[in-house]
């Protein structure tokens, strides 16, 4: 609740503050919307105040509270002078839908409060850190060498704001919302920016209440914007400087287009007005200045048509006001003008669609995503997704029929709205994916605005417009719904950049004084977090250097004239020489299994000791194997004393093997955490084709756990490489065979060491592809080529960690293979491959399981599924069980084979081989021999009876015997090794055979190695009864062979089409008396 108080607050106080300049400028626009103007107009009133002091060289934190103070009395005192009039009745139910608003979008801090940091995106920690550095330090003031090696990562900022000349309204507002609460930037960033989300609704009202009698429309305008799904995703996406820019070119628009008198005075306190908001907007963002003034302009045309003459006071709004917003901006106009060049270069560029990080309103469920219909990244069944296509652009066409009907009238909101969708139609087809996704949030305000006027223009609209206005809602509540409940971050993947932040927040360890931390997180949203929490701490990235380059240094655009007026010319001068140096001094540039790489001096400033910093293991890919499976986070960073430390992985980003941050999108190895589809109780990480890995105080030889799957890569792409290699001194193949999951123990490898560090590298030799895509309705209708993930993996992993030798020699092996897919998915000594997490066995396989003394046996148990149109069902299965190889057949149906292992072992390994596979049906397409359903080791026969009558039934190898037990003319049954035992068979000879009886010989070898006939035996077989043949099995220690042979056959009953000698009902092996 404190979280969500400081958001009513802190739009308190702009209230406030911008309705004082408003009452002292005199503005005349109407008493309600003067107040649904005031929040925007104190927020711009604020950063310009904040922007002043804070580039005159004062920290934030010394003058936040004497400028709170006295902003707020100074307002306060021409609020009274002026008897300023607050219509608490008009302005009810608009606070209602604010209140209500902040509640929708907000709910989440219930729980968490200020430990709520939603998706936690990378411009979330940017804005955070960078508002850390104006709240410790003035603008100017420029980074020390010791603070950019490590001690205070926040100066890296100073790159962004001095020589790379990028706005900073968000982050300085940031500051000093910090400063006054003594709480942290990521604590108090959230409560933020739910706030400008409450300006900007505010604003947009004020905007529609161009006339006085539009009162319900402005209502409903900011009722409908409040629901909108995009609109609440902007706040939970932390877009801050969109959140608050919109907000501050609303307010802008509304000066812009406000009737003037017809006298040229009369238009000076719009200038004023116009100046503030103008200039807060050019350092907030700049980006939608456009859009304020094209609307503008064209609302001026639009009054040039209608009067016949030149609206001299609109133009003298414009040419004065924008002189206002230079004077304000003073050297900050360099800034305004370097990004709008920025922008249109980069603003009409065109992409690879098939590589399209947002492509979302490239592609016909665009349409329903824009009216939070469905959302983003997610397709329903058909027909759904098709409905909401068709509703989604059923709305888009009413309501830019709307905007052109009311743009004639010169209706602001409406020309806003074509304004905007003009550009959107020009990023459409240029193919501008990130430009458009941006664009479908701003358009908001605008399409609920034409939306709301359409709902007052229906029938009775006193009863229509509540009906429209609830429908609406609860159609896009599940939407929004959805992008609430991800920002709490229980889950990884999507649109959550760091799982369980808010859950288990983010302060770091305490670190003893003088020790440096060796930061192991190649999450990039968590090593930024690292560097938030830990300034003043030595920090030392290991995996990546995320600041290399915060920000592109590229004033020289400007031209040498221009950008030679800046007043701090030789801070951008000094700029390059500054990164030159700290490259040179803290990082190295290596070459290894031909790739290049960064990594940190560590010479450079050593600490009295080095601790390393990671997160929980749950929460990451590496290093996972010495911690019980499944893994539940408990901490969120997490610290080892190196005396702790051994075979620790970090990954490292290289040439060859890119992170997912700005990577090139076809070298990119690992990407972030995502949800397990097979599991809840742990996440697993898209991995491409090579992987370099430092090792952190090695052994000098070790080994490394894979466990990994391929199973969702889609037909063709499902089987390991044969190429695929651990590399090291030397280089060690991975020989993995078949398809699906691995859980693999490989290696020895030697590590190679290289400027101060011990690496190894794994090459899955194989080239990444995105998953396949399919779509169908009206969801293919235009742009099918573009995928909603674009990323190229060749695999998914669970964990990949470094073991010594003495780990892998007690590894506890388990004795059975049962629960799919647990079995697999949280597999320690377990050793697999070829087998899918559900059960489903590829046609080569391979297992390594406990041991057995001489004398075990391992039991198989699955079933071959009967697959219409498939080969299955004709083929056999070949086993190696250590050094014994059994051929048996694999019929369509179950099997629950007991294989002998006449050898005792350490461990048990098996290989499984089907000689007929097939693809499971529909768009699962998986190649497979069979399904798995039990392997377990047993030091002896679990059971003496075996039944061969029953189909699915425990059996000893046999060859010639159906699964109903009906014999062919030659027969065969493998015997486990053995004391002295008795074989019985129970046979069964039908009397509709068409013989009076059958005749059976038996061949018994007790050893199969010793060669010989072995014993041999006549028997006769009655019909219409059951036989029993007792047969002595002399004690061996290996495995023996029965034959069964018969001179005759028969035929099964229609439709039966078989040829059998005699049924074999069941087979007891017993010891000898």
């Amino acid at each position: 609740m404190p979280a969500l108080l400081l958001s009513l607050a802190f739009v308190a106080y702009l209230t406030l503050v911008g309705g004082g300049l408003l009452a002292a400028c005199r503005w005349r626009g109407g008493i309600l919307r003067t107040w649904l103007l005031a929040p925007a107009v104190g927020l711009a009133v604020v950063i310009l105040g904040l922007m002043l002091l804070n580039q005159a060289g004062l920290p934030v934190r010394a003058f936040a509270w004497p400028l709170t103070l006295g902003l707020g009395l100074a307002a306060a005192g021409v609020l009274r002078w002026r008897r300023a009039v607050l219509p608490r009745r008009a302005l009810a139910p608009f606070a209602a839908v604010v209140v209500a608003s902040l509640l929708w979008t907000g709910w989440p801090q219930l729980r968490f409060g200020f430990n709520w940091l939603s998706y936690v995106n990378d411009d979330f920690v940017n804005y955070c850190l960078a508002a850390d550095r104006f709240r410790d330090f003035g603008f100017w003031r420029a980074p020390q060498l010791a603070e950019l090696a490590g001690t205070d990562l926040a100066q890296y900022y100073w790159f962004m704001h001095v020589p790379g000349l990028m706005r900073f309204g968000s982050e300085i507002t940031l500051a000093w919302v910090s400063a006054l609460t003594g709480l942290k930037a990521l604590g108090i960033f959230m409560p933020v920016i739910l706030g400008l989300g409450l300006v900007q609704l505010a604003a947009a009202g004020a905007l529609v209440l161009h006339h006085g009698r539009w009162r319900r429309r402005a209502w409903l305008t900011m009722a409908l914007l409040a629901a909108s799904p995009l609109f609440m995703l902007g706040s939970l996406y932390q877009l801050i400087a969109q959140v608050g820019g919109l907000g501050l070119m609303l307010a802008a628009t509304v000066v812009l287009t406000q009737r003037l008198p017809a006298r040229r005075s009369g238009a000076i306190p719009a200038i004023v007005i116009l100046s503030v908001l103008g200039a807060a907007l050019c350092v907030t963002y700049p980006e939608v200045t456009a859009f304020a003034g094209l609307a503008g302009l064209v609302a001026a045309a639009f009054e040039t048509v209608r009067q016949r003459r030149l609206p001299a006071a609109r133009l003298t709004l414009f040419l004065y006001g924008v002189a206002g917003v230079m004077l304000l901006l003073r050297t900050n106009m360099l800034s305004y003008v370097f990004t709008i060049m920025l922008q249109l270069g980069s603003g009409f560029r065109s992409v690879d669609l098939s590589l399209s990080l947002f492509p979302y309103f490239l592609i016909p469920t665009g349409l329903a995503n824009l009216f939070g219909l469905m959302p983003l990244a997610v397709n329903f069944p058909e027909p759904w997704t098709s409905v909401t296509i068709i509703a989604g652009g059923l709305a888009l066409l009413a309501a830019l029929a709307a905007g052109v009907r009311e743009a004639w009238r010169g209706v602001p909101m409406a020309l806003l709205l074509l304004v905007q969708f003009a550009l959107a139609l020009r990023l459409m087809t240029s193919g501008n994916d990130f430009g458009l996704y941006k664009l479908a949030m701003f358009l908001q305000p605008a399409l609920a605005a034409s939306l709301a006027g359409l709902i007052l223009g229906l029938p009775r609209p006193r009863l229509s417009a509540p009906v429209a206005l609830a429908l609406g809602a609860l159609a896009a509540a599940p939407t929004a719904l959805h992008y609430t409940g991800v920002s709490q971050g229980d889950r990884a993947g999507g649109l959550t950049e760091a799982k369980s932040a808010s859950a288990l927040g983010t302060d770091a360890p305490l670190v003893p004084a003088g020790t440096r931390v060796l930061a192991d997180v190649n999450n990039l949203v968590a090593a930024k977090l690292a560097a938030a929490e830990l300034r003043g701490t030595d920090l030392r990235y290991l995996s990546r250097d995320y600041y290399q380059q915060i920000a592109p240094i590229e004033y020289e655009r400007l031209g040498t004239t221009l950008v030679g007026l800046h007043p701090h010319f030789d801070a951008l001068l000094s700029a390059r020489p500054r990164l030159a140096e700290r490259d040179a001094r803290t990082t190295q540039t290596l070459r290894l299994f031909e790739t290049t790489f960064r990594a940190p001096r560590l010479e450079y400033a050593p600490g009295a000791a080095d601790t390393y910093l990671t997160l929980d293991p749950a929460l990451g890919l590496f290093n996972k194997f010495r911690f019980p499976a499944p893994l539940e986070p408990q901490t969120f960073f997490r610290l080892l004393p190196a005396a702790e430390v051994r075979n620790h992985l970090v990954f490292v980003h290289s040439g060859r093997g890119n992170h997912y941050y700005l990577g090139d999108r076809n070298r990119i190895a690992i990407f972030q955490q995502e949800a397990d589809p097979y599991t809840a109780r742990q996440d697993f990480t898209g991995i491409g084709r090579f992987l370099l890995l430092r090792v952190e105080r090695p052994d000098t030889e070790l080994y490394v756990r894979l466990l990994a799957t391929k199973t969702f890569m889609g037909p063709g792409h499902t089987a390991w490489s044969p190429e695929a290699k651990l590399l090291g001194v030397d280089a060690v193949r991975l020989a993995l065979p078949g398809h699906g999951a691995v859980n693999r123990i490989l290696g020895p490898v030697r590590p190679v060491t290289l400027g101060g560090a011990a690496y190894i590298a794994l090459d899955l030799n194989e080239l990444p592809v995105q998953f396949p895509y399919e779509r169908g309705g009206l969801a293919s209708l235009y742009n099918p080529q573009v995928p909603l993930d674009s990323r190229k993996l060749v695999a998914y992993a669970r964990d990949i960690s470094a073991l010594g030798r003495d780990e892998v020699a007690a590894l506890p092996r388990p004795a059975r293979l049962g629960k799919f897919p647990d079995d697999l998915l949280f597999a320690s000594g377990l050793e697999y491959a070829g087998i899918y997490e559900d059960g489903w066995v590829s046609p080569e396989s391979e297992f390594i399981l406990t041991g057995t003394p001489a004398g075990g046996v391992v039991r198989i148990r699955g079933f071959v599924p009967d697959l219409p149109g498939r080969p299955l069902g004709a083929g056999v299965l070949r086993v190696r069980a250590g050094e014994r190889t059994y051929t048996v057949p694999a019929p369509v149906g179950g099997f629950d084979w007991l294989l002998p292992l006449p050898q005792a072992a350490a461990t048990t390994h098996l290989r499984l081989s089907f000689s007929a596979q097939a693809s499971l049906p529909d768009k699962d397409r998986r190649p497979i021999g069979a399904s798995l359903n039990l392997v377990e080791v047993f030091p002896s026969l679990p059971t003496h009876t075996f039944d061969f009558g029953t189909a699915g039934g425990a059996r000893l190898p046999a060859r010639g015997i159906d699964q109903d037990g009906w014999l062919e003319r030659g027969a065969t049954i493998d015997l486990p090794p053995g004391g002295k035992r008795m074989l019985r068979l129970r046979l069964e000879f039908p009397d509709w055979s068409g013989l009076p009886e059958g005749r059976l010989t038996t061949v018994l070898q007790a050893d199969v190695t010793a060669g010989g006939e072995g014993a041999v035996r006549e028997h006769r077989l009655p019909a219409a009864q059951y036989s029993i043949v007792d047969l002595p099995v002399a004690a061996s220690g290996e495995v023996g062979r029965l034959e069964l042979r018969a001179a005759a056959d028969f035929p099964l009953p229609a439709p039966d089409q078989r040829r059998r000698t005699a049924r074999l009902v069941t087979m007891e092996l017993q010891p000898a008396p």
